[in-house]
């Protein structure tokens, strides 16, 4: 059964016959029930779904730079989210079925075209902490001292991620950034980029946020 609810902007939800009824980010629409289902669960199915699984569990474990990072691919009807499955997925991974894994060195947390520095890099000397460091004197006039330095560290072993938005800033060319006490002894993928956050919330824009540079793998 479906149910019309009052509104102008409401729609029906549930099921009419083999129609399926429902409202997602804003739209309204009907889609048919199918009447078979087959799995043939083929060898280019198992690699498809491992892709996605892959991908998907990555940037689960960053949503929070994902967020910012592909906003300025959103759409009113696509999520930052999804820009981010569909770029990563096609550019993202290694290998071939069954030895699948992601390329972390081709993965990005964030695409735009705010410059980047132009070197970058980070180390870990002590205990739970990595230090990044980069230039920051670009030269270009796009490159705002006080844009937002987005740091992340991504653990494989357990998919998770530490990260920070706000802490620090192009012009400071350093932070000395602190991981969980979980990730001591293990190795971490590092990730930077930079976005004018004042601007990029209120106008969700390529031109407010950078892409991701990868900074290679470290042990903590």
């Amino acid at each position: 059964m479906a149910v019309i609810k009052e509104g102008f902007f409401s729609g029906p939800s549930g099921k009419i016959g083999n129609l399926v009824a429902a409202r997602w980010r804003g739209i309204n629409y009907l889609r048919t029930r199918p009447e078979n289902y087959t799995d043939a669960n083929t060898p280019l199915q198992q690699a498809t779904r491992m892709k996605m699984k892959l991908i998907i569990d990555f940037l689960k474990a960053c949503i929070p730079v994902i967020r910012i990072g592909f906003l300025g691919h959103s759409t009113p009807t696509r999520a930052a989210f999804h820009a981010a499955t569909s770029y990563n997925y096609r550019n993202g991974l290694m290998g071939e079925f069954p030895n699948l894994a992601v390329d972390y060195a081709n993965v990005m947390v964030s695409r735009g075209t705010l410059p980047i520095a132009d070197t970058a890099s980070c180390e870990s000397v002590e205990a739970g902490k990595i230090s990044f460091t980069w230039s920051t004197a670009s030269g270009i006039k796009e490159a705002g001292a006080d844009d937002a330095a987005i740091l992340l560290a991504y653990n494989p072993s357990r998919n998770y991620a530490a990260y920070s938005l706000q802490g620090y800033i192009r012009q400071a060319g350093e932070a000395a950034f602190t991981v969980p006490s979980l990730f001591s002894g293990e190795n971490v993928h590092c990730y930077l980029c930079f976005a004018n956050l004042a601007q990029l919330t209120g106008n969700s824009s390529v031109e407010y946020i950078s892409d991701s540079m990868y900074l290679g793998k470290v042990t903590v």
